[in-house]
């Protein structure tokens, strides 16, 4: 029986396709066993990276809220510290008030009813050491104050410091103490400190959108400490004691995911900190509760491997004794005499070897069109800033462009001008025909002495990143080359930015910003140009310098319905651009803020952005072109529309204003001065100007306050009072949110432009 057996072992194995299928097996059950050995560590390696990103959104997620809730409150402290009766109460030196202390009171009950995360709020005089909070009332003397021992705060603030949040014991009534959160905001008065708000909030409303972490069937937790390493919030499904959490808070470290050992027990760890409270929020959970079934995975694993070395035998034996059985009767028709038999085996055996080559090259074509979209893919995260992980970046570069060295590359962004008019010209399905045939020219232009790689990244630019492979070229050449070719044969000019050269993959982003630095000069440079970013890069970028005062009188002549002073006004700001040759995205930013004012009112919120993104892609005389048509347009409108009953009535209210902008007049004075009701007044009036009367009125108030500013000496307080506002801070606060800075700064700034010019 052994010989028979050995026998037939021989005679097996004497078969080459026989040995061959039985290494495969034995391969294959090694790998399997290698797996089966090797899973749980891969599980939690893949744990690790599938756990931190959520673990680091879910803490991001609370820390927002949290410190959404804190400005929140911050905004209320702020109101409170510009409220009258806050500052008579901490600047007035004889005796508190009744009246005072009864407004205060009414004040500060008004805020906590209508905010529902404040537990009290009190306000503390540093001068006359007295005390006014809700609910306790107002006391002169702080040892009659149940609730005082927190003034010490003020010790606690450094120099330029204004807000403090901080965990203390608040007294609740005299039987008992409850923890709160309290944020501290200075009152700053004349550069002085005069006093403290304190607002006291709601602990568990604070806490109460902190996501916990019920939905992982593991042991884990979420906490968050103070400043001074104290804990503020432990979510209530955690399962570890005191020791291990003061262990995480000293081991812990910020913004990636960490394994921290303690007592035999690995913790994954990861941690954030508020930029706005200082406080660190911090999530453990425990890698062996979460991979107990991975154990059990890896010993079923480990059992299945002996198995399928068992069940590979078994089919070994099979596959000798059936499958490959035509294999040998192949071999005995080769053999054969029978010259008939002899090639039609062959002629068999020649369709299937076509077959499988056929099959072949389809594959590799669809794995060349996959490498070829993953490519763009990596190409196109790059671009848009996605890959942040430093070694996702690197691995991921070095599977794709493995193959070029360390040379310098260059990055050259392409951008098919005035793209909404190019866009007209083309059927979408066609768009992307006429794309491919750019890039298959660029390519073909520079693929003879550089490396190249194509990526289409906006509906208007492509990218292409090149590196130089052999023979002395000019990179300007050859692009302007292409882009004469792209004229003759598309019949459109495009533009190209170049950046400086840069090795490695970590140089790639800062490239793409040169090239669309250097492409974003077609502003002033025209159209079908070459631009590197050597020949426009300047470390003196400057502003707009636009004199305000000229895209105000612009509108006011549009306003009219002057067309032609209106393009007059449209050519003196154009000419300043073009002679300050400002940085093309101020001035883009600037040019966005004018065609948003100057579109129609009817204009919808698409209408308007794609107005504004046209800008980006054209050359400065040609949008000076398309400002002038919109001009002429809007004052044609205004122009059919100045005769009209609604129109001539609204001048009027206009009119009003303008005679009264001294006066304290408003809404329904207005309303008055042409005798209908304020409801239909402000219909009528949003739908002629496409402003409120309100907004309109400060606006004009602003223009003349501007016109003051510049044509006189008086005081602000002055010109404040005569253009409607009784209150400097009122007037000073208006301004800065209608013209972008203050009153002082705006006189200083215009002044200065008047003695260049």
């Amino acid at each position: 029986m052994i010989h028979i057996f050995e026998k037939w072992f021989r005679r097996t194995l004497s078969n080459t396709q026989t040995r061959l299928v039985l290494i495969l097996m034995l391969s294959i059950c090694v790998i399997i066993l290698i797996v089966g050995l090797t899973s749980y560590n891969t599980s939690r390696n893949v744990l690790q990276k599938e756990l931190n990103a959520p673990q680091q959104q879910m803490l991001q997620i609370s820390m927002n809220h949290i410190d959404q809730y804190l400005k929140e409150s911050d905004k209320v402290a702020i109101k409170l510290s510009l409220n009258s009766y806050v500052s008579e109460f901490l600047t007035n030196d004889n005796q508190i008030s009744h009246r005072n202390i009864s407004q205060l009171y009414q004040n500060l009950e008004t805020l906590i009813k209508n905010t529902a995360y404040i537990h009290s709020i009190y306000i503390y005089s540093t001068d006359q050491k007295s005390i006014v909070g809700l609910p306790q009332g107002f006391s002169s003397d702080l040892t009659n104050f149940n609730d005082s021992k927190w003034v010490s705060v003020v010790d606690d603030f450094v120099e330029d410091e204004m807000v403090l949040v901080k965990q203390r014991f608040v007294p609740n009534g005299l039987k008992y103490e409850e923890s709160n959160v309290t944020l501290f905001r200075k009152v700053m008065i004349q550069g002085e400190m005069k006093g403290v708000i304190a607002i006291n909030l709601k602990h568990e409303d604070l806490f109460a959108n902190l996501i916990p972490t019920d939905g992982f069937n593991s042991d884990s937790m979420r906490f968050i400490v103070d400043q001074s390493n104290n804990l503020l919030y432990v979510t209530k499904n955690n399962s570890f004691d005191s020791e291990t959490l003061d262990y995480v808070m000293s081991n812990v470290n910020e913004g990636k995911l960490d394994e921290i050992k303690y007592q035999e027990n690995i913790l994954l760890t990861n941690q954030l900190q508020s930029s706005f409270t200082g406080w660190e929020y911090v999530s453990v959970v425990s890698q062996d509760s979460i991979l107990a079934k991975a154990k059990t995975i890896r010993n079923v694993v480990f059992s299945m491997s002996l198995l399928a070395l068992f069940v590979g035998i078994i089919v070994i034996i099979y596959i000798h004794t059936v499958e490959l059985r035509p294999i040998r009767r192949i071999k005995q028709l080769f053999s054969m005499d029978e010259e008939q038999m002899y090639h039609r085996d062959l002629v068999h055996l020649e369709r299937l070897v076509s077959d499988l080559v056929s099959d072949n090259k389809q594959l590799s074509r669809v794995i060349q069109k996959v490498r070829q979209e993953a490519i763009t893919k990596f190409f196109y995260d790059i671009y848009k800033d996605k890959l942040k992980d430093g070694n996702e970046l690197q691995d991921k570069w070095q599977m794709y462009f493995g193959k070029w060295t360390e040379d310098p590359m260059i990055i050259v962004m392409i951008s098919m001008d005035n793209f909404y008019k190019w866009k007209d010209r083309f059927s979408r399905q066609y768009q992307s025909v006429i794309k491919f045939a750019i890039s298959n020219v660029m390519t073909e232009v520079l693929s003879a002495h550089w490396r190249t790689v194509c990526v289409d990244v906006e509906q208007d630019t492509m990218v292409i990143m090149l590196q130089h492979r052999e023979g002395k070229v000019e990179l300007k050449n050859h692009l302007r080359i292409a882009l004469s070719n792209i004229y003759e044969v598309l019949g459109f000019t495009v533009t190209v930015g170049v950046s400086n050269p840069r090795s490695g993959v970590e140089g790639i982003i800062p490239s793409i910003k040169e090239a669309t630095i250097a492409l974003d000069e077609r502003l002033y440079k025209g159209y079908g140009k070459v631009i590197s970013y050597k020949d426009v890069s300047r470390s003196d970028t400057q502003s707009t310098s636009i004199n305000p005062i000229e895209t105000e009188q612009l509108m006011e002549f549009i306003r009219v319905g002057d067309t032609q002073e209106s393009i007059q006004r449209l050519h003196r700001i154009f000419a300043m651009i073009e002679q300050n040759h400002s940085d093309p995205r101020t001035v883009y930013l600037f040019l966005e803020t004018l065609g948003e004012r100057l579109m129609h009112r009817n204009a919808n919120r698409q209408q308007v952005v794609t107005f504004v993104n046209q800008l980006k892609t054209m050359e400065l005389k040609e949008i000076l072109m398309l400002f002038i048509e919109k001009v002429t347009d809007r004052t044609e409108q205004i122009q059919q529309l100045s005769q009209s009953k609604q129109h001539i009535l609204c001048q009027k209210m206009i009119d009003y204003m303008n005679a009264h902008l001294g006066d304290t007049i408003g809404i329904p004075e207005c309303a008055d001065s042409i005798g209908v009701s304020v409801s239909l007044a402000s219909q009528w009036f949003k739908e002629e100007t496409n402003e409120t009367i309100y907004s309109y009125l400060t606006k004009l108030r602003m223009e003349k306050a501007a016109q003051l500013l510049v044509e006189t000496d008086e005081k602000i307080s002055t010109i404040a009072f005569k253009v409607g506002y009784q209150h400097e801070n009122s007037f000073i606060r208006g301004f800065r949110k209608n013209k972008h800075m203050t009153p002082g700064k705006y006189r200083e700034m215009l002044k200065k432009q008047a003695n260049i010019d």
